[in-house]
């Protein structure tokens, strides 16, 4: 049969350990992903002695912690979307300061070239008025250069950031496998829940989920399986894979991500990437920066078609007709690093007034080279050796043995603002006159002056005009949303983060409330003690007489 004794030494062992749980609560209450630890009792199995129950004190039932997962859940969701919406806004932002800015953006330029334009049509025979007029096409061609390396400068740093990123989604994915391991082994040795290790899981869990979209799936060992983006895994049990990013940019203008297997294999993971930071890194990088560039060279390349082509209808002040007044612009193209070597691409721009600003892929499959709008996703097999469209003709290698998985990136427009050049020098080779006009003639330079709002893009019927404001419009829209959406994402994440601390956070009232009433059941207990060490010491009075 149990003591007193024993009775009160049970006691006094479960209410430790509730004042310990408590003090626990309180010192972590300012821990961040700590969850409130509860303690329950329960009574000891009693003794049958003489016919009767006994009996034989209390123990602790179980240390759980204060767990919802649904709001565990909500939580990690509300802090995915708000890290994409600020990544996006703070990135998609610099773009729009870029274009709306006067000292920067290309509006400002377009007028003065325009306005050079009318005054040599206003004297066709001032040497002064044409030499502005270089230079004002100089300092357009010197701002379309400007903000092609502002946006290739705002690319890279989104590439730098995303690296950036993948490191620490590693270090995360490291820190989940040791965490699963732990738990693993912990739930293999006792019954007993891991609380500390748990919230620990949850709380990187958590951080990892603002970098990328998360999902877990909880196993029978204790261990999670962890995916990220659209169901890429990431953590299985105590194995991690590891995340690179590569600078080589995919069709649409995305950096590209690659997922590593602990065999050392390795899958491109590019468009599976999706949420966080991460996701809104290659969002913007596609959608906003790549956009803007292409848009602007489509710009510059129509810029300047429109204005070659009028040139040249017109005559110098020498009676000799109008040459190139901008230079020409490269045709840089793409491989991956993972090609064969054995296939070539190339292409030509035929009509630049019919490009579209669209990027391109060639892909050689096994059924030979298919190419691929990236913009439009629409997709097209390519047979023989060349193809038109969209006014520029790819020429490519036909397909062959060993070709298999190459693949080509064409952004035609990409690269042409940072190329724009002025090709004309001398004042003199200005073509204001008609062809066959005198040295006073302006008709040339008025004709020239009104293609500014009437020269169109076949595939949109655009002016240059139309897209550059096509073009703001776009960032400033992009830009606008994602604020919104950020600032919205904000108050539903304060909101979920209220819910999910109602739930799991400490509250110190109740702590010191459980202080209070765990102090005096000790003290009884140590009655109890007392009591029995009376009863002891009475007991062995009467056996020494």
């Amino acid at each position: 049969m149990a003591g007193i004794f024993d009775v009160g030494a049970s006691a006094l062992s479960s209410l430790q350990r509730a004042i310990a749980t408590t003090g626990h609560n309180i010192a972590n209450a300012n821990t961040d992903g700590y969850s409130r630890q509860n303690i329950t009792f329960v009574t000891q199995e009693s003794e049958f002695v003489g016919g009767q129950a006994f009996g034989t004190g209390v123990k602790v039932g179980d240390v759980s912690r204060a767990y919802d997962q649904f709001l565990t859940d909500e939580l990690r969701d509300r802090t995915t979307a708000r890290s994409y919406h600020d990544f996006y806004f703070n990135t998609s932002q610099r773009v729009d300061a870029l274009f709306a800015d006067a000292s920067t953006g290309l509006s400002v330029a377009m007028d003065n070239f325009f306005v050079a334009v009318d005054a040599v049509a206003t004297s066709p025979s001032s040497l002064p008025e044409r030499q502005v007029l270089i230079s004002e096409a100089e300092m357009l061609s010197g701002r379309f250069n400007y903000m092609d390396k502002r946006l290739e400068s705002i690319y890279t740093e989104t590439t730098a950031r995303i690296s950036s990123k993948a490191d620490d989604i590693n270090q995360y994915a490291q820190e989940l496998a040791t965490l699963n391991e732990l738990i693993k082994r912990f739930a293999s040795e006792s019954s007993a829940t891991p609380n500390d290790l748990l919230d620990k899981r949850d709380l990187t869990l958590l951080e990892l989920s603002q970098l990328v979209n998360v999902n877990s799936q909880e196993q029978a060992d204790g261990s999670v399986n962890v995916y990220v983006g659209d169901g890429v895994r990431l953590v299985v049990g105590a194995f991690a894979e590891s995340v690179r990013v590569s600078g080589e940019r995919t069709g649409d203008g995305r950096p590209s991500v690659f997922i590593t297997t602990p065999g050392g294999a390795e899958d491109n993971v590019t468009k599976n990437m999706s949420g966080g930071e991460l996701g809104a890194a290659l969002e913007v990088s596609s959608n906003v920066v790549f956009r803007a560039r292409r848009e602007l060279g489509l710009l510059a390349i129509g810029l300047a078609s429109i204005v070659n082509t009028q040139h040249a209808q017109g005559d110098d002040l020498s009676g000799e007709p109008g040459g190139a007044f901008f230079g020409d612009f490269g045709t840089p193209i793409i491989g991956t690093g993972q090609n064969s070597g054995l296939s070539e691409v190339s292409y030509v721009i035929d009509e630049p007034l019919e490009l579209t600003g669209d990027a391109y892929e060639i892909r050689y499959g096994v059924a030979g080279p298919v190419l691929t709008n990236t913009t439009t996703g629409a997709s097209q097999a390519v047979t023989g050796d060349s193809i038109s469209i969209d006014g520029f003709t790819i020429t490519l290698s036909e397909f062959a043995a060993g070709m298999e998985g190459d693949e080509f990136r064409i952004a035609p427009t990409a690269d042409a603002a940072g190329l724009m050049s002025v090709a004309i020098r001398a004042p003199e080779d200005v073509a204001a006159a008609a062809r066959g006009g005198s040295v006073g003639d302006n008709r040339n330079m008025l004709a020239l002056f009104d293609m500014r709002d009437t020269g169109s893009f076949v595939n949109s019927n655009r002016s240059v005009d139309d897209i550059y404001r096509d073009t703001l419009s776009h960032v400033a829209v992009e830009t606008r949303t994602s604020k919104s959406s950020a600032a919205l994402e904000e108050t539903l994440l304060r909101a979920a983060t209220d819910r999910r601390d109602s739930v799991q956070g400490v509250n110190l009232e109740e702590e010191a409330a459980d202080l209070v009433r765990y102090q005096p059941a000790y003290q009884a207990a140590a009655q109890v003690i007392a009591a029995a060490n009376q009863v002891f010491d009475t007991l062995l009075r009467a056996t020494e007489r």
